[in-house]
């Protein structure tokens, strides 16, 4: 009985520690716009004694509005752009 050498080094895998997970993404610049909007308005009414908290209220819901209406615009373009 001969014993053979095995043949090449042993095959090595790293294991794998983001199974699962998804890629993290950068967020899209109007979103980032978005938040630095809604944080100055809110450190806006904190400071200002004129601009009370419905104020802030009423000035976030509008801006949320301009921003999905500005996002499902883009979207819509994108969707009805034919190549």
């Amino acid at each position: 009985m001969t014993t053979q050498p095995p043949s090449g080094p042993p095959s090595y895998q790293r294991p794998n520690y983001a199974q699962g997970m998804p890629p993290l993404t950068i967020p899209n610049p109007e979103f980032i716009v978005y938040i630095l909007v809604l944080l100055v308005l809110g450190f806006v009414t904190l400071v200002a004694d004129s601009v009370v908290s419905s104020d802030w209220v009423q000035i976030t819901a509008w801006v949320t509005i301009g921003y999905f209406l500005s996002r499902g615009l883009t979207k819509f373009g994108k969707g009805t752009e034919s190549s």
